[in-house]
């Protein structure tokens, strides 16, 4: 024994190493035993539900999975496979999992979603994954929202609502198990719901109009006025509307904004990250640092007369007296009518009342508030963060809001140049919201309502090559927005397919990395949508502006984005949208680029870095390459 001691004391270093891991090992080995027991229980659990007997009428449950692969860092599938199919599946449930390819996918899924098939609709991923489920219901207005439950699994990068359900736990197993048995046990429970509407954008030199007040949820927006209402004021849901809608909070200013960048940083220890975020930001960020809006806004109500609307009253019919007696009288007696809401004799004066206020801080939350005790009304609050008073309280003091303001609905103005909202994650629409017109034009005409696709967009690595399928994409989310259609933005492998299927390519296609041109893009939005394609040759960047017209008549009549293909200028574009000037020559076209390559540890797109950066912008067309030629792809979308 003397010796062993001798021989670790002679080699301390190695001794200390090897104990390090053998207590490493040891601390896996029995968290891998305590999950491995968890989930024989549970196993258990969900077997015993599984061998209830039903009748012969009924069906079993079927429910689909919507799985976000990009979310807790990849391991998404094997979570799901691990810890949720085989309790779902000893449930007798039957499963249908859809593997989400690109933002927005499982938005666009639900509005073509047939509630008939499916029992329940399960989330496996975060924040950003739920806001798409939601918001793609809520989108259609038929109700399906209220009809089908929603299951959500903790796999999100952020879950903020899931959280709410599931508390954490020291075995992170437990949250899995625990949100799958309150699915096979359709364990149902009302959720809280923001709406925001982004209202208005303006040019430079006018006045932002604060529009209508509505329920509402955002993604982030640049310079624009938003409307956000309670949950109960969501109402009036229509097929058609952009509302985005949110489950959790929204957030603006440098504190959510210097959350949103240290994801950059991910090879920084522990809060070295934040701390280097808040660094930067004192020595080369925006000072001070805060956020000015002006708020529009009203008190929450608790339900009065001049909010409730009264139950809409039929008359009774009278009875008809029987000619014959009988001992018993089985006609059915009518219904009384229903109980009148004691709340419809409550007048609240403050009920509706609009109150504006100037606010400036260095942060703004706004959250939604679910039922509370002593309270019978759910209302947003709206927490402000002081502004610093020196760069060092940046650094050193915590951050503590003010006493929150409650709140029925609110209308956001923002007044400074930090208007970056954090919300649940959500794919680019219209991307080009906020920009300015160009230096002496005074008109402009701008497509809407298409999602911005780039480089890596989806997780699908198109660096380099992408460019001319990102462009489709982004034409296709256009068409699919605005035409009553159930063709869905095809991924890049499906566009090849398409084109080989087409006789276009050969089978060597497949898989390949070569670019594709405005003529390919133009086969592939008619096979898919039935739309036909015109393609206008330009034969010099010189003689653009010979076409300028027409694409002015493109946008007013057609109003879908183009494809913009050259010789010598190989780089793949969109345009969106065209600037001209009644007192001079100037004309510029609003150009999407695709080459945008989002980092794999970025959380998010930050829009207004978006154009800062110039990956949609306004170009002169002067600047684009004089001798060389152009093809341009215009959807004839007019009939849409």
């Amino acid at each position: 024994m003397a010796k062993v001691f001798k021989t670790l004391r002679n080699n301390w270093k190695k001794s200390i190493f090897f104990s390090g891991c053998f207590l490493y090992a040891a601390k896996y080995a029995l968290k891998w035993r305590n999950e491995d027991l968890l989930m024989k229980d549970y196993c258990k659990k969900a077997r015993e539900f599984g061998r209830q007997t039903i009748s012969a009428s009924e069906r079993p449950r079927k429910a689909i999975i919507f799985l976000n692969p990009a979310a807790k860092d990849g391991k998404t599938k094997y979570l799901l496979d691990k810890h949720v199919l085989p309790l779902l599946h000893l449930a007798g449930i039957e499963i249908h999992i859809v593997r989400t390819e690109h933002e927005g996918q499982a938005k666009a899924y639900m509005g073509v979603l047939d509630n008939s098939i499916v029992d329940a609709i399960i989330v496996a991923g975060g924040d950003g994954t739920i806001s798409e489920i939601v918001t793609g219901l809520l989108r259609r207005g038929d109700g399906i929202a209220q009809r089908v439950p929603i299951g959500v699994l903790p796999f999100g990068t952020t879950n903020t609502f899931a959280s709410r359900l599931f508390p954490k736990r020291e075995l992170e197993v437990e949250r899995y198990c625990q949100a799958s048995m309150a699915i096979i046990n359709n364990k149902c429970s009302h959720a809280d719901v923001i709406e925001v509407e982004p209202l208005g954008t303006p040019h430079e030199g006018e006045e932002k109009s604060l529009g209508d007040v509505k329920t509402s949820s955002v993604e982030s927006v640049n310079e624009k006025a938003i409307s956000a209402d309670s949950p109960a004021n969501v109402s009036g849901l229509s097929a058609g509307n952009k509302n985005i809608y949110i489950m959790s909070n929204l957030k603006w200013g440098v504190h959510s904004d210097i959350d949103r960048k240290k994801g950059k940083y991910w090879y920084m220890p522990g809060p070295l990250k934040e701390y280097y975020c808040y660094l930067k930001q004192v020595l080369f960020g925006e000072w001070p640092a805060l956020v000015s809006a002006q708020l529009e806004f009203s008190p929450p109500c608790e339900g009065c007369k001049n909010c409730l609307a009264p139950p809409p009253v039929t008359a009774l019919q009278p009875v008809k007296k029987s000619v014959w007696w009988w001992p018993t009288d089985n006609r059915k007696v009518q219904p009384s009518a229903p109980a009148r809401d004691p709340r419809l004799e409550k007048d609240n004066p403050l009920c509706g009342v609009k109150q504006r206020k100037e606010v400036c801080a260095s942060q703004l939350d706004l959250e939604s508030i679910a039922t509370k005790s002593g309270t019978s009304c759910s209302h947003l609050e709206l927490y402000l963060t002081p502004v610093s008073t020196s760069k060092g309280d940046l650094l050193t003091k915590p951050v503590v809001p003010e006493e929150p303001i409650p709140l029925s609905q609110v209308t956001i103005t923002p007044k400074s140049s930090l208007p970056v909202y954090i919300m649940d994650s959500e794919d680019f629409e219209d991307v080009h919201e906020g920009l300015v017109l160009p230096p002496n034009c005074d008109k402009s005409l701008e497509c809407s309502g298409y999602s911005y696709y780039h480089y890596g967009c989806d997780g699908f690595d198109d660096s380099g090559w992408g460019c001319g399928y990102r462009t489709l994409q982004t034409i296709c989310s256009w068409i699919h927005s605005h035409a009553e259609t159930d063709v869905t933005v095809p991924n890049i492998p499906e566009i090849q397919d398409v084109l080989v299927a087409m006789g276009d390519k050969d089978a060597s296609f497949l898989g390949s990395k070569q670019w594709i041109g405005s003529v390919e893009v133009g086969l592939v939005v008619d096979k898919l949508f039935d739309v036909p394609c015109k393609i206008l040759h330009v034969q010099s960047g010189s003689q653009l502006y010979l076409h300028i017209p027409e694409l002015i008549t493109h946008f007013s009549n057609r109003k879908s984005p183009i494809m913009m293909g050259g010789e010598s200028d190989t780089s793949s574009k969109g345009i969106i949208g065209v600037a001209t000037s009644s007192s001079n020559d100037s004309t510029y076209l609003l150009i999407l680029d695709p080459h945008y390559l989002v980092s794999k540890n970025q959380r998010a797109l930050n829009l207004s870095q978006l154009q800062e950066d110039g990956w949609v912008k306004w170009v002169n067309i002067n600047s684009f390459h004089q001798n060389t030629f152009y093809n341009l792809c215009l959807p004839m979308t007019q009939h849409l």
